[in-house]
C-alpha cells in the first residue's frame, strides 16, 4: 500500500511538473514573458504565426497599444519572436510599422479616433518599383474600446502612405501629411 502511494505521488508529481510548466493559452504565454497588458484586443492568424494585440498603461496613466509575434500552439507550446507597442495619441490616427526577426515579418498596425474615418488606406513604394503602387484598404477589427488596422507590409519598403476616408469618399487623414 505504501509502495502504490509513493508510485502515485510520483506520477501526479510528473505530471503536474510537465503540464504546470507550459502555458496552455496565449495569454498565460504573454504573462510569463513578461509582457504587461490590460487585456488582449484581437489574435490574426498570419503565415509566420499569430499577431497578438493588446491595450496597455503606461505608469503615468497614458494608454497605448501593442502587437506581438507568437508562434507555436497549445500543444507543442509557444515562443515569442517580438514585441512592440505605441502610446495613444491625439490624432485622427496612430500607426506605427512592426517588425519581428530578420527579414520575417512586417506589419503597419494602429488605430483609428477620429469617428469619421471609414477606411484607411495604405500605399507601399518599394525600391524596385517605386511608381506602380495603389492604394489598399487596410483590415479593420472593432474592438470593445478601438477601431484596430493592419497589414502586413513590404521589407523593401523605401517609403509609405497612409489615408483615412470617410464613407463620402473625402480624404481625412494623409500620412505623410499634405502640404
Amino acid at each position: 500500500m505504501l509502495r502504490r502511494n509513493l508510485y502515485l505521488a510520483i506520477m501526479l508529481t510528473i505530471v503536474f511538473t510537465i503540464t504546470g510548466c507550459t502555458p496552455k493559452t496565449i495569454d498565460e504565454f504573454l504573462r510569463k514573458e513578461g509582457i504587461d497588458y490590460n487585456r488582449i484586443l484581437h489574435t490574426e492568424q498570419m503565415s509566420v504565426g499569430s499577431i497578438v494585440f493588446y491595450d496597455y498603461s503606461y505608469d503615468d496613466g497614458q494608454k497605448g497599444i501593442g502587437a506581438v509575434l507568437v508562434k507555436g500552439n497549445q500543444k507543442d507550446g509557444w515562443e515569442s519572436a517580438t514585441s512592440q507597442g505605441i502610446g495613444i495619441r491625439d490624432e485622427d490616427i496612430v500607426w506605427d510599422i512592426f517588425t519581428a526577426g530578420d527579414k520575417e515579418f512586417r506589419l503597419a498596425y494602429g488605430i483609428i479616433q477620429n469617428s469619421e474615418i471609414e477606411k484607411v488606406q495604405l500605399k507601399e513604394i518599394v525600391n524596385t518599383q517605386p511608381n506602380s503602387q495603389s492604394f489598399k484598404d487596410m483590415t479593420i477589427i472593432n474592438t470593445k474600446n478601438y477601431r484596430l488596422w493592419f497589414k502586413q507590409i513590404s521589407f523593401n519598403l523605401r517609403n509609405i502612405e497612409i489615408r483615412g476616408v470617410s464613407l463620402k469618399g473625402d480624404v481625412l487623414y494623409t500620412y505623410p501629411p499634405l502640404k
